[in-house]
């Protein structure tokens, strides 16, 4: 089954201004995660899928070039390791952030450069359209997005929720596309409108899959 996200669920026009001062401010999602039930395990998942998150950006940006990056990989791990042990999540950690230089540039991806508070607006909308859905903490649910800010905020937005987001390489063919999605034991695909044309070779072997394509 295939529809289309909500056009406010998170902003896609090409104006940088007119995108992200459209994105209204809803309450931070972490109020309702104190209602969940996480258990320890999930909680350093959630963490942990920081690091693998940084990795993934890395490997497909080709940034890494000498030891430096992976030493601040090996920190970041051990400090994931050590927010788990305290029972702190990622979105908590990120709304630390938000509350420290709310202004200040999260991300820059070609001309467009987003505050920390402009990504914790627009997560937190994803959030509230996963809510909708009826997305729940402990779910999986499948990204498959060329390098963009969607992509980390559609990643930040379930995290905050407690959904664990399996990221597919963009590259896969449509078998590998298929497999990824068995293993990931996952009902949910977001997929960005660029890669839709993938899912014509596929849909009809993915019955059970909820497709959702994010369009500009």
């Amino acid at each position: 089954m295939t529809d289309l996200l909500p056009s406010d669920a998170f902003s896609g026009l090409p104006s940088v201004t007119d995108a992200w001062n459209s994105v209204c401010s809803l309450p931070v999602v972490s109020e309702a995660l104190a209602t969940l039930p996480f258990s320890v395990p999930t909680k350093f998942l959630a963490v942990a899928g920081a690091a693998a998150l940084g990795y993934y950006v890395d490997q497909k940006l080709l940034i890494s070039s000498d030891l430096r990056h992976a030493g601040m990989q090996a920190v970041a791990l051990l400090q994931a390791k050590r927010h788990a042990r305290n029972g702190a999540l990622l979105p908590d950690l990120f709304e630390q952030s938000v509350a420290r230089w709310p202004h200040k540039a999260c991300m820059q991806c070609g001309p467009r450069a987003l505050s920390f508070q402009q990504v914790d607006d627009a997560a937190n909308r994803v959030a509230h359209w996963g809510l909708q859905r009826g997305l729940r903490a402990g779910q999986t649910v499948a990204l498959l997005m060329e390098n963009r800010p969607e992509f980390v905020v559609v990643w930040l937005g379930l995290a905050k929720i407690g959904v664990v987001t399996a990221l597919l390489n963009t590259h896969l063919q449509p078998a590998g596309l298929v497999h990824c999605a068995k293993i990931a034991d996952t009902e949910w695909l977001i997929v960005g409108q660029e890669l839709a044309g993938t899912l014509a070779h596929v849909a009809d072997q993915l019955p059970n899959v909820h497709v959702h394509i994010y369009g500009d």
